[in-house]
């Protein structure tokens, strides 16, 4: 991944979809499911570079979840979850409490809105009020 170098004008997100990515591989997981979307896309430019990691794209971030989910059912294998900001990370919890239900491990990378506008109803794209507090167990 070292091989990957950021666009000079958007060094920061690229920086931090690498981190992402290999943080995922670092800790075996190189299989995900999920739908790129406009707070996400940094990743996917990523994932798209690196050969190892094979990612497939779903239709609803509930699918995805349920995907990871059966991924390390049959393989014995952590899937990763790419979700949406708002009502994509929302979308993500019944498969994710169907996981901690059944003990079967998976990563939700979920992204959000800038912090200087979470949570204050100002119109963020994709913003879901209060969605922060649905994922504080």
């Amino acid at each position: 991944m070292s091989s990957l170098s950021p666009s000079p004008v958007a060094a920061a997100p690229w920086i931090g979809a690498q981190a992402v990515v290999a943080s995922l591989m670092q800790g075996g997981v190189t299989r995900g499911f999920g739908i790129p979307s406009i707070h996400n896309i940094a990743i996917y430019e990523v994932l798209r570079r690196v050969p190892a990691f094979q990612h497939w794209i779903v239709r609803h971030e509930q699918a995805a979840g349920y995907a990871a989910d059966a991924y390390y059912r049959r393989s014995g294998k952590i899937a990763a979850i790419f979700a949406s900001t708002g009502p994509g990370n929302l979308l993500t919890l019944v498969p994710l409490l169907e996981s901690l239900q059944t003990g079967t491990p998976v990563v939700l990378i979920g992204t959000n809105v800038a912090t200087a506008v979470l949570d204050k109803n100002c119109a963020a794209l994709h913003e879901t009020p209060g969605s922060s507090k649905s994922f504080v167990l």
